[in-house]
Order: structure tokens, then C-alpha cells, then sequence
């Protein structure tokens, strides 16, 4: 079974080729960033579904309550931020700040992606991955 955490990986070894190739630096980088993300991503919603999350059913909750239509990734990112324990909400709102890292390195090519932008996205994902580990 393939483990999500392998994609940390994959993205700290981007970031690090990005260094070498400089050719196609940035391209690395924003691959580095993606890869990251789903990493956290995929660990998250391990998480979540132990602790109850369905997602159909919590997106008809968001719009019984009349939330606009969310994305599956938006949708596992409200559920964190509703949990009662603090440590949840605090995952919620890190995985949403490298959902945003994520989407601009997919599909914003006029912002650029440097060395810095990517420490600080895959050091965000590894702060969510470890503090994953310490959730009940």
C-alpha cells in the first residue's frame, strides 16, 4: 500500500535537485510544493476519517447550513476547523495556508516560486505531519 509520507520525500528531493538543474529550478519548486501539500493532505484525511469524517455527509451538512459549495479539500478543511479541540482547528488552518502555497504553485505562473517560498511550505508540511502524530 503506498504511504502519502512518501510524497514529503519526493518533495524534499525536488527541492533539493531544483538546485542543480537550474534550467527548470522553478518548475522543481512548484512540483516540490504540490508534492508536499498532498502529503499533508492525504495524512489529514487518514486523520479525519478516524474521528467520524465522511465527506459526502459533512458537505450536506455545509450546505444545510448554507455554505457555499466546497471542493473535497475544502470541505475536510471546514470539518477541522469545526472540531471542538483546538490542536484540530490549528491542522485545519495550517493544511488550508498549504492549500493556498499548493494552488498558486498549480496555477498562478506569475507568482514566483523561489527556495525560500518552498522551506517554508515543505517546513509548514512537516509541522501538520508531526503534529498529526500527537492528535488523540
Amino acid at each position: 500500500m503506498f504511504s502519502w509520507n512518501d510524497y514529503s520525500i519526493v518533495a524534499t528531493r525536488l527541492h533539493k535537485y531544483s538546485k542543480i538543474n537550474s534550467t527548470m529550478t522553478e518548475g522543481f519548486l512548484r512540483s516540490a510544493v504540490s508534492r508536499a501539500y498532498y502529503a499533508a493532505y492525504h495524512t489529514v484525511l487518514d486523520y479525519a476519517k478516524s474521528k467520524g469524517y465522511v465527506e459526502r455527509t459533512y458537505r450536506s451538512y455545509l450546505k444545510g447550513i448554507g455554505a457555499r459549495d466546497l471542493g473535497s479539500h475544502g470541505v475536510l478543511i471546514r470539518f477541522l476547523l469545526n472540531d471542538s479541540d483546538t490542536n484540530v482547528n490549528q491542522l485545519g488552518a495550517a493544511l488550508d495556508r498549504c492549500r493556498y502555497m499548493r494552488t498558486e504553485c498549480d496555477y498562478d505562473d506569475s507568482v514566483l516560486i523561489n527556495d525560500r517560498y518552498t522551506t517554508v511550505a515543505c517546513r509548514s508540511v512537516d509541522n501538520i505531519l508531526s503534529l498529526v502524530s500527537t492528535l488523540p
